[in-house]
């Protein structure tokens, strides 16, 4: 994405300060949009969402992110032998 901004950035300046004329930007331009057809750019959109909703649905993801890597930690955990031992001083 960088090279593309970087080559977009000269070619407009290229083009703005009269060194390319119009029709090489346009074939620039038309080739660009030739190599990136494959990765569309899509438009999302989002919901309005009041601070109370908002805070309870991203409580609700942290608690799914947690529960998920606690379960892969008990996974990795019983694949390996391991067991939680409590050391008594």
């Amino acid at each position: 994405m960088c090279q593309f901004l970087a080559s977009l950035n000269e070619s407009r300046e290229s083009y703005e300060s009269y060194f390319t004329p119009k029709e090489m930007f346009d074939i620039w331009k038309k080739q660009k949009v030739s190599d990136y057809s494959p990765f569309p750019v899509t438009r999302k959109t989002y919901q309005e969402l009041d601070t109370v909703t908002r805070l309870k649905l991203r409580n609700e993801y942290l608690e799914k992110q947690f529960q998920e890597k606690k379960s892969d930690s008990k996974k990795i955990r019983a694949i390996l032998g391991y067991r939680t031992k409590r050391v008594d001083g």
